[in-house]
């Protein structure tokens, strides 16, 4: 039974692997790339559609507490009833 098992995961490992294919992207047969935006200065090609900018993926900063201040009270948060 264990047998079966392990070889159940191999053989999925073997197929998974078949899909990290790396080839250049293309659009489907008959298809064209998305029209160029309305404020864009060109139409982006598949390459560069498949990373995102800077500014549509901002960095993230690791030190949350930084500027911790102290809180003050807040008169309205008031337990509820």
């Amino acid at each position: 039974m264990k047998r079966i098992g392990v070889m159940v995961v191999l053989g999925m490992a073997i197929l998974a692997s078949g899909c990290g294919r790396r080839v250049p992207l293309k659009p489907a047969t008959g298809e064209t790339l998305p029209p160029k935006a309305a404020s864009a200065r060109y139409t982006p090609n598949a390459e560069q559609l498949m990373y995102p900018s800077a500014q549509a993926v901002p960095g993230r900063s690791d030190e949350l507490l930084g500027r911790s201040q102290d809180r003050y009270d807040d008169y309205f948060d008031l337990p509820p009833k």
